[in-house]
């Protein structure tokens, strides 16, 4: 199935032309690059969670970091901008309940990315 690249500019303003091109990438690649991402973050977020239930900022931090880098280097800002914040607040220790919102937040945006792909 071909990814909805209207609804990939609408829900996470992800125009995939542009952004393959800057990659010097075909667009097919770029979006297979995306899919393997997609599958990578999903098996992150559990193990993000946990570290957030279990207070365990250092765990927290350095698995949002990870997520923080693939979204960026695939230039989704959106999912990227959401665990930059995550990954400072498990840095500073910040109250788990200051951060989930913020995983909650990424969360359904990136199952709005995994509901187009």
């Amino acid at each position: 199935m071909a990814m909805d690249t209207v609804k990939l500019k609408e829900y996470l303003d992800i125009d995939v032309t542009d952004i393959a091109g800057e990659l010097k990438l075909k667009e097919s690649v770029y979006e297979r690059i995306l899919n393997i991402s997609v599958m990578t973050t999903s098996a992150s977020l559990p193990q993000l969670d946990g570290a957030l239930k279990s207070n365990d900022h250092d765990s927290a931090a350095k698995i949002a970091h990870e997520i923080k880098g693939v979204f960026a280097n695939l230039r989704v800002k959106t999912l990227s901008d959401l665990m930059a914040e995550v990954d400072v607040r498990a840095r500073r220790k910040d109250a788990v309940a200051t951060i989930a919102p913020l995983v909650a937040e990424f969360q359904a945006k990136f199952d709005q990315l995994k509901s187009v792909l």
